[in-house]
């Protein structure tokens, strides 16, 4: 194998693990909307039936946490695929022009937002368990 067959497999492997990465970023972003949105749903039918989730003003709170990780995921999603595109349509222009390509900088909060409201969730579960278990 010569220099020029070893660069051209390295950069389908780069090509190959960035898909991957890109892939992984992008379905967790997803999923997250998708996760508070059915909890709300199931803390929302079980308030139907009094006997096994009353509706307290904890029941309310956490109903109305909830709605709002729907909001915060989607606002968050949504930011980070605008930063993608931004990043995207410059280093293209970069490539195009011959300049070399910069690397994506999403900030520190953009990050970790994900899981900050992936343990948010946790502990709103466990405390929806708790009320359905102890009430």
């Amino acid at each position: 194998m010569d220099e020029k067959e070893k660069r051209e497999m390295d950069l389908e492997r780069i090509r190959v693990w960035s898909e991957t990465l890109m892939t992984a970023v992008w379905e967790r972003y997803k999923l997250l909307p998708q996760i508070s949105a059915l909890v709300a749903t199931l803390l929302i039918v079980a308030t139907f039936r009094e006997e096994l989730l009353p509706l307290t003003n904890c029941v309310r709170f956490l109903i109305v946490a909830f709605l709002m990780l729907i909001l915060v995921s989607v606002i968050g999603y949504l930011i980070a695929l605008y930063q993608a595109e931004e990043h995207a349509k410059k280093n293209l222009d970069n490539v195009c022009n011959g300049r070399p390509t910069e690397s994506a900088n999403q900030g520190l909060f953009m990050n970790y937002l994900p899981w900050i409201i992936a343990g948010i969730l946790v502990i709103l579960i466990a405390q929806i368990i708790f009320l359905i278990l102890f009430s």
